[in-house]
């Protein structure tokens, strides 16, 4: 039974997820279209994918979890995936400065390629132990 209720929870987190990136990548795609920068409309869009998914996740993913102090539910929620954002801001700028030459028909590849390597970070980061996560990104015991 435990493995179809964790079979559960995670096509929850998965779904959750996957309308995350969609509304980061809309809300990137209109602050460009808008004539916000490459980089300022990615700052912008993020805080909006966040508060999302942390609400989807509180009402349908991991309901059984929330707390009666949503505001801090949601600021410790924030906090780590703020940790997952700068991987993925960083690899999103390092793409557009580097290989797509900062044109902004590329901004959603690497965005793209900025959360699939982030969501395992930022995974990593919410369900595991500090010391797991030294041992298995550093190998330190």
């Amino acid at each position: 039974m435990a493995t179809i209720v964790s079979r559960g929870r995670f096509i929850r987190f998965a779904v959750v997820g996957a309308t995350g990136f969609l509304v980061d990548a809309a809300l990137l795609s209109v602050l460009i279209g808008h004539g916000l920068g490459i980089y300022a409309a990615r700052l912008a869009s993020f805080p909006a994918a966040v508060t999302w998914t942390w609400l989807l996740n509180r009402l349908w993913g991991f309901r059984d979890d929330r707390t009666h102090r949503p505001t801090r539910e949601w600021a410790r929620y924030f906090a780590v995936q703020s940790f997952g954002a700068l991987v993925n801001f960083l690899v999103y700028s390092a793409l557009l400065a580097s290989v797509f030459d900062e044109r902004a028909e590329m901004a959603l590849y690497a965005l793209a390629i900025g959360s699939a390597v982030a969501v395992s970070y930022t995974h990593l980061r919410a369900h595991e132990t500090a010391s797991f996560i030294a041992y298995a990104v550093f190998c330190l015991n």
